[in-house]
């Protein structure tokens, strides 16, 4: 069983909000590694990350998601809004009543 430390996930945040503006760096796979060490440690990043950890995995989520659009040209408007789709649902599990484009929304 591999252990993550908080050190461990301070680092691997690092590495990607140091270089994420950086263009002589890719980080397409820091933020997909990123995506998997979330989603296979998520216990670790919720303790670690505390009330943030939805907003943290939401954002880098969405880099990842961002870098597929943008890499299929064909298909960027097709994945593009099946992102928006996917993020609006995620949101409203989320949070299930809110303004959301300005527009109250109450999940039933």
């Amino acid at each position: 069983m591999i252990l993550l430390t908080a050190k461990d996930i301070a680092a691997n945040i690092e590495k990607l909000r140091k270089n994420y503006n950086n263009p002589a760096m890719r980080t397409d796979n820091l933020a997909a590694g990123l995506q998997n060490d979330i989603s296979k440690f998520s216990l670790e990043y919720k303790r670690y990350l505390g009330v943030n950890y939805f907003n943290f995995s939401f954002v880098v989520d969405n880099i990842v998601n961002r870098n597929k659009c943008y890499k299929s040209s064909e298909h960027f408007s097709q994945l593009r809004e099946e992102c928006v789709r996917n993020n609006m649902v995620r949101l409203l599990k989320h949070f299930p009543s809110g303004k959301y484009y300005r527009i109250p929304v109450i999940a039933i």
